[in-house]
């Protein structure tokens, strides 16, 4: 993101052809550059959700806690678990960030 924006929502999107891949357990993390994998295992996010199977489809979008994303500029996202463990591989075709300008 070129600004900070207040995010009010995601939505992701798994064909049905990668259902058992979509993800389970999702980690966001508000102006975390350089966050590596173990600092996403170790550290507080902003909010971790456990995904649905409509919202891992697209049909339903994930509400984010209003207060934690106000003033992003960096949004990181980490795949904790899938729906079912293929090599720790979580597959998405869409990730959407329904946002606004802070400004």
């Amino acid at each position: 993101m070129n600004q900070s924006t207040k995010i009010r929502a995601i939505r992701l999107v798994t064909l049905p052809s990668a259902a058992a891949q979509a993800p389970k357990t999702i980690k966001l993390f508000v102006n975390r550059a350089n966050l590596g994998f173990d600092d996403a295992e170790s550290e507080e996010p902003a909010q971790e959700i456990e995904v649905t199977e409509a919202q891992a489809r697209g049909d339903e979008a994930i509400q984010l806690r209003f207060v934690r994303f106000q003033n992003v500029s960096v949004l990181s996202v980490s795949f904790l678990t899938t729906r079912t463990c293929l090599m720790g591989i979580s597959r998405l075709t869409e990730l959407c960030v329904f946002h606004r300008s802070s400004s």
